[in-house]
């Protein structure tokens, strides 16, 4: 316990970046739950409103819940964000983030071709592209065609011209790897949610059996937020 009066938090060694701000958030204890400590909310010392405190009281921490809204925000907002990603792959259709995955290789590092490019929907088949650096416009015609997307691009004076393929079985089935690879990333960043939820649930008092129902709330949150995913794929592919 420091000078003013809260708890230090021993963060374990090995622990990520995330589980890391996750542990440093409960140094400082609060009577009542904040949407800053994530996780956990706190629980008014038993006595009520009017009881009065006694000196070793006022200097005991108050005690500690797992607050499984915030994870369950977390999982939710990683479905939409997923959901989002997957809208653009309308078959046939022109949208700018079709691109998005692309890189340039400028001043020997890749780089997305947003950061080299003004990207534009010339109409609901072609897209067009402009490459701020003259220089670059060759490399980003070609970045274009090597992005595995089936893209023929064309280079039509101070623009790139790229035309959307027809909805033809090959390039269907390149966008479906696509959107399988996004939704991969969305599982691992679930797992992640969950595993350090169930972290910080570990680092508070809990009975064994209290343990085990909590971990099973949180094991239902990862699999609501699994299906979620495997629907959002499932309408690609």
């Amino acid at each position: 316990m420091n000078s003013s009066g809260n708890s230090l938090v021993v963060v374990p060694r090995g622990c990520s970046l995330v589980q890391r701000q996750y542990y440093s958030s409960w140094s400082r204890v609060s009577p009542i739950s904040t949407a800053n400590e994530p996780f956990l909310s706190t629980l008014r010392k038993k006595g009520g409103k009017n009881a009065k405190p006694s000196k070793d009281a006022e200097e005991e921490e108050a005690p500690q819940e797992l607050d499984l809204e915030k994870p369950k925000a977390d999982m939710e907002a990683v479905v939409q964000e997923l959901k989002e990603q997957l809208s653009i792959y309308k078959i046939g259709r022109a949208d700018t983030q079709l691109l998005e995955t692309v890189h340039v290789v400028q001043n020997k590092k890749s780089v997305p071709i947003s950061s080299v490019a003004q990207l534009n929907v010339k109409d609901g088949s072609t897209l067009a592209v402009t490459v701020f650096d003259p220089k670059l416009q060759k490399d980003v015609s070609n970045a274009i065609r090597d992005a595995d997307l089936d893209f023929e691009p064309t280079i039509s004076g101070n623009l790139i011209l790229v035309a959307i393929p027809k909805p033809t079985k090959k390039f269907k089935s390149k966008i479906i790897k696509k959107a399988a690879e996004q939704t991969e990333k969305a599982r691992v960043q679930i797992r992640n949610i969950r595993r350090v939820t169930v972290d910080a649930m570990k680092q508070l008092k809990y009975t064994k059996d209290e343990s085990i129902a909590l971990d099973k709330q949180i094991q239902k949150l990862h699999d609501e937020a699994i299906k979620k995913l495997e629907a959002i794929l499932k309408q690609i592919q």
